[in-house]
């Protein structure tokens, strides 16, 4: 899998060597296919011009504006995997370490459009270390609630990869005519750890042509390798092919780790040309007939040559965008009701990216989303219903914390906290309820609730 590295990268010749502890498969020997004709681009979803369809939002009869910052922190895991914030000032960068911010929004599926489509793209090309402002144009066919998420480049290979960090606007916006959002602010956590390079088993090449059927206005094609399930990448390099106007062809090679075993061959072609191999870009595959997936690939210790890939083609992008995930239940107490509690404590339930060992603030970049009740609002009640909006497919630490004094410092010593199972530690899947986080109060910060 890709990882955040902040030590120097190992640059292969003309490819990033982003490799993962991924097993290795089985030897074998090379696959070796026929170039395939270039074809009609199979299932792409474009016209002929790619400034057509989802780029040009002012055709679009509803669109609007979302303004804000992300804001990059950076992390450092110790080896017990405790995780702590290094302030930039003593991180010992001078400049920003990674790559770009890309900041997507995408339509909440409905009845009417069960497919979730993209309503805006911006990409922040030169972030800071902090927060970094921007501004996105979003359009959509008719009203509707978007999601707006960003994602951080961190090993700046161009590629918007599955495991880049990312971060989750925790609300729904309705988008009508001429609406503007401001302070629509996404916080992400950039985590500090080593760089995996090939094992002894070394490099192999994959060489073939890439091959776009539309018309080609310029721009760089990256061609990259990920899993069957749409991780990674885990190696990707960048062609450009002569600007002609009519569809384009450019040669590649690629070296990557030997033995992975089973993988996929897919490409992109930065068409909306924000510098960023994004979802929202036209992506390919491999294949030796120009209109049918051809992957997977078996990846073993020998250069596999003639691998043709065809843009467009395919029914997704070659690498898992972001998708959304809500994760809701109740908070209470354990024993009682929330009158036991002193009289103006406000009750949280929140998202983190590390277990707490200590008191943090509800803004702290360690908080992915947070629900906070007031006094008003538990009184009178036994419990509340919390619903929080991540991003799917990852992870999270779940606590729920009382806080007495209505400070916005939470699991401050003596404050009850809650917890799912003994750490708080939830996979956010596709999303799920029924979650119950009971409040007691604990002898430190941070224990969970026997």
């Amino acid at each position: 899998m890709r990882l955040a590295a902040l030590l120097p990268l190992l640059l292969l010749p003309g490819a990033l060597a982003a490799c993962s502890a991924k097993g290795g498969g089985e030897d074998g020997a090379a696959e070796e296919e026929s170039d395939g004709a270039a074809g009609d681009g199979g299932a792409g979803d474009g016209g002929d011009n790619p400034d057509d369809d989802v780029y040009d939002i002012e055709s679009y009869p509803y669109k609007g504006w979302v303004n804000g910052n992300v804001t990059v922190s950076l992390a450092r895991d110790d080896d017990e995997g405790n995780r702590a914030i290094v302030p930039w000032e003593e991180s010992g960068y001078d400049a920003f370490p990674f790559g770009t911010l890309f900041v997507g929004a995408y339509t909440v599926p409905t009845a009417d459009q069960p497919v979730q489509l993209y309503a805006g793209t911006e990409a922040v090309t030169e972030p800071v270390m902090g927060a970094s402002p921007y501004q996105m144009r979003v359009g959509a066919q008719a009203e509707t609630n978007i999601l707006v998420y960003a994602a951080l480049d961190v090993l700046g290979d161009g590629v918007i990869g599955s495991e880049d960090p990312r971060g989750v606007y925790p609300e729904a916006l309705f988008l009508s005519n001429d609406v503007v959002y401001d302070d629509v602010n996404i916080d992400i956590l950039a985590i500090e750890q080593e760089e995996i390079v090939c094992g002894e088993a070394g490099t192999i090449n994959i060489t073939g042509t890439v091959t776009v059927s539309l018309d080609y206005f310029g721009g760089p094609i990256g061609v990259m390798l990920v899993d069957e399930a749409g991780n990674g990448p885990y190696h990707v390099v960048s062609v450009e092919p002569d600007r002609t106007g009519v569809g384009a062809r450019a040669p590649y090679t690629l070296e990557v780790c030997a033995d992975y075993g089973t993988m996929r061959l897919a490409a992109a072609w930065d068409a909306n040309r924000n510098g960023l191999f994004d979802p929202n870009d036209k992506w390919g595959v491999f294949s030796t007939d120009a209109a049918t997936d051809s992957n997977p690939v078996f990846v073993g210790n020998v250069n596999m040559n003639n691998y043709p890939i065809h843009i467009p083609l395919g029914d997704r992008p070659g690498v898992n965008p972001i998708s959304f995930a809500t994760l809701s239940g109740q908070v209470r107490m354990a024993d009682g009701a929330f009158s036991t509690l002193p009289a103006g404590t406000d009750v949280y339930v929140a998202a983190l990216s590390s277990r707490p060992l200590r008191e943090f603030e509800v803004d702290a970049a360690t908080v992915l989303a947070y629900q906070k009740f007031s006094w008003g609002e538990i009184s009178g009640a036994a419990t509340r219903d919390f619903s929080l909006l991540l991003a799917a497919n990852s992870f999270v630490y779940l606590w729920g914390f009382a806080d007495l004094n209505a400070d916005g410092v939470l699991n401050d010593v003596g404050e009850p906290v809650g917890t799912v199972g003994s750490d708080g530690r939830v996979p956010t899947g596709e999303g799920f309820g029924g979650i119950d986080i009971a409040l007691m109060a604990v002898e430190d910060p941070g224990e969970s609730a026997p």
